[in-house]
């Protein structure tokens, strides 16, 4: 594994995030400056370069230097029921240093991007979507133990949940109209 991606995989997973989940047709609230050439402030000038909407870049400031130097790059999406639809692009494995993605109440679909690169997401939010296939041992390998909340619930996973997931500190919802399997710390499994 990589220990860090270069920035460019990071403007190139938002980019095509917006390419290929109908970024155009995104409502004009959900679309703000994703079209843009350099997503992220890399020079650390926000007002140059805003964000777009819900999303956060860090970079280039004391704390945060740019990868692959240090852990700034992308610190939250949140595009919540933002009228996205399609696959997720493979370039979210680069997202490392995010510390939220939610992405529930959309029309995704597909497998998920290779979570094992993640170390500090805390919540990750894809319920009330289309996903599809198997959650392999390797999902979210790195982070297990920063995750608090992880939804995946109202999808069409199918197997079982990752034994790594059954941390005692991590709830853990993967529920369906038919089956319903959730995890927390008073509640291994139900």
């Amino acid at each position: 594994y990589k220990m860090f991606f270069e920035p460019s995989v990071t403007d190139k997973g938002l980019q095509n995030f917006y390419k290929d989940c109908d970024g155009k047709n995104w409502p004009k609230q959900f679309s703000f400056r994703w079209d843009a050439e350099d997503i992220c402030a890399w020079d650390n000038n926000e007002k140059l370069h805003p964000s777009p909407w819900g999303t956060r870049c860090i970079s280039n400031n004391i704390f945060h230097k740019s990868p692959p130097v240090g852990d700034g790059g992308l610190l939250f999406l949140d595009h919540a029921s933002g009228h996205a639809k399609g696959k997720v692009p493979r370039e979210f494995q680069a997202f490392q240093a995010t510390n939220y993605i939610g992405l529930s109440g959309n029309l995704l679909e597909g497998t998920i991007w290779n979570t094992s690169f993640h170390t500090s997401l805390f919540r990750l939010d894809l319920s009330r979507n289309q996903f599809s296939g198997e959650l392999g041992e390797d999902f979210m390998q790195r982070n297990v133990e920063h995750a608090e909340i992880i939804n995946l619930g109202y999808n069409n996973f199918e197997g079982k949940l990752p034994s790594k997931l059954l941390y005692p500190r991590l709830m853990i919802s993967a529920c369906s109209t038919l089956r319903c399997i959730k995890s927390s710390p008073s509640s291994p499994e139900n």
